[in-house]
């Protein structure tokens, strides 16, 4: 993996590690590399690849130009892959519930869009799809939420 990637991947990662009860579920691939891909074959700081990669499954969340080379490096090996790039994350904003429940939303909307990403802008809020009548509400609560973020 980049070592440019952010903290909370490594802290995640550790976590996940220290927290398994088989130390063998989770393989950390890290340090750099010189293609895209290379962490599929290449053991953790090696300099050359390993002829037979022992990953039973590989997850994969960044780029889909990446993810196209780690895909095909890990079918030589038949090794199943989840990829997860991001995509767009939509929220539907409706009439239903209470002007509380509208508030609570528009709160939980700037948050998930601007505060608790932690550098994962992939999980972040892209759109809101909203019933013409409530757009004005939608907007003004949301003006007002993200200015209280500025203070």
């Amino acid at each position: 993996m980049d070592d440019s990637l952010p903290g909370v991947f490594y802290f995640s990662s550790h976590f996940l590690f220290c927290c398994s009860s088989r130390k063998t579920v989770l393989r950390l691939v890290t340090g750099s590399y010189t293609a895209p891909g290379i962490s599929v074959a290449w053991r953790a700081g090696a300099r050359t690849p390993r002829r037979r990669p022992h990953l039973r499954f590989l997850e994969f969340p960044y780029s889909s130009r990446v993810a196209r080379t780690v895909m095909a490096a890990a079918a030589k090996h038949l090794t199943p892959v989840a990829v997860e790039l991001g995509g767009k994350s939509p929220v539907i904003f409706d009439s239903l519930g209470s002007p509380r429940d509208r508030k609570v939303a528009v709160e939980r909307i700037v948050g998930a869009k601007w505060v608790s990403c932690a550098g994962q802008a992939c999980i972040g809020v892209d759109y809101v799809l909203v019933e013409e009548q409530f757009a004005p509400v939608l907007v003004c609560r949301t003006r007002r939420t993200a200015a209280k973020l500025r203070r």
